[in-house]
């Protein structure tokens, strides 16, 4: 079973979610890759950010009502401008889950605010744009979500619609997964899979590792770096992305960040002091039930 922090994945792991985004914990900005395929994807987002997006309706009920008012492109994401409209006698909170583009899991971030009874509010979406470009997303065909109402004080579930955008229409789907063919694969079972991609310097001296994830399953799972040990020492990771709700039949790329520096908080003065990295990943299925545990190293570039 998952500790307290991460028990009922489906609610309290996104009502923690919450609680992140409400206190302004975590996040760190990665360095942007900087090859043309990156350069080209960046040009392809820019070119259908308005193709048939503003104006869809995410949920429209008794209790709220959620649009698309318009889209936008800034330096690390892509980004949908939202009116959320709370139609009920009492206060919620709004949180948008499951997110997917192209049936790849892209991880989203809805800025987080109590929405009083009878009040709206607008609030900008923002989708993780260097995912995006790791996962050779090109182009907008598909985005599927899940749209969450919470109770104001202790985020006990309202009600849940799920639903799909097809900007260019469901003829023009394109059903995208990564080349895995130069990843190191971590763990290799029927149900799921998980690679390592990648790992990069940002600007901010942070040691940051890509992993991909692959749920081949018939159920939702979620996937959880329980630690990260560098060098033999459990290092705290310097980002929240350490959890990924991989819907069945869909992946998922992740990006880790772990401050590199002198000290002992750190544990690690530099990427040439290297000499050891290890992770461990947890899959957990919707019942909070652990169905899969290793410890898998890394390799060191």
């Amino acid at each position: 079973m998952l500790t307290s922090k991460f028990s009922k994945i489906y609610t309290v792991i996104f009502s923690a979610a919450l609680v992140v985004s409400l206190a302004a914990c975590g996040g760190s900005e990665s360095s942007e890759p900087g090859n043309a395929a990156a350069e080209q994807a960046e040009s392809m987002h820019e070119a259908s950010a308005e193709d048939g997006i503003s104006g869809s309706v995410l949920m429209d009920n008794e209790y709220a009502f959620i649009e698309i008012t318009e889209t936008s492109i800034s330096d690390d994401a892509y980004e949908w401008k939202l009116d959320i409209e709370n139609k009920s006698d009492q206060d919620f909170v709004c949180l948008i889950v499951s997110t997917s583009i192209n049936d790849i899991m892209i991880d989203a971030d809805l800025p987080m605010a109590v929405i009083g009874a009878g009040e709206s509010i607008s609030a900008d979406y923002a989708w993780d744009k260097a995912e995006m470009n790791l996962a050779g997303i090109t182009d907008f065909t598909k985005f599927g979500y899940t749209a969450r109402l919470y109770t104001s004080d202790v985020y006990d579930e309202i009600v849940s619609e799920s639903g799909f955008i097809y900007p260019l229409g469901e003829e023009a789907v394109l059903h995208q997964t990564m080349d895995t063919s130069s990843m190191t694969q971590l763990i290799d079972k029927d149900d799921f899979k998980a690679w390592y991609v990648k790992s990069e310097i940002s600007e901010a001296n942070e040691y940051g590792i890509s992993l991909y994830y692959e749920n081949n399953s018939d159920q939702d799972l979620l996937f959880l770096i329980s630690r990260l040990d560098a060098n033999g020492t459990e290092v705290e990771l310097s980002s929240v992305d350490y959890i990924s709700a991989d819907m069945s039949g869909f992946t998922s790329p992740e990006d880790l960040y772990f401050q590199l520096g002198e000290g002992e908080e750190h544990g690690v003065a530099s990427a040439d002091a290297l000499t050891e990295l290890k992770t461990e990943i947890s899959v957990y299925d919707t019942d909070s039930n652990l169905k899969y545990s290793e410890v898998v190293s890394l390799p060191l570039e």
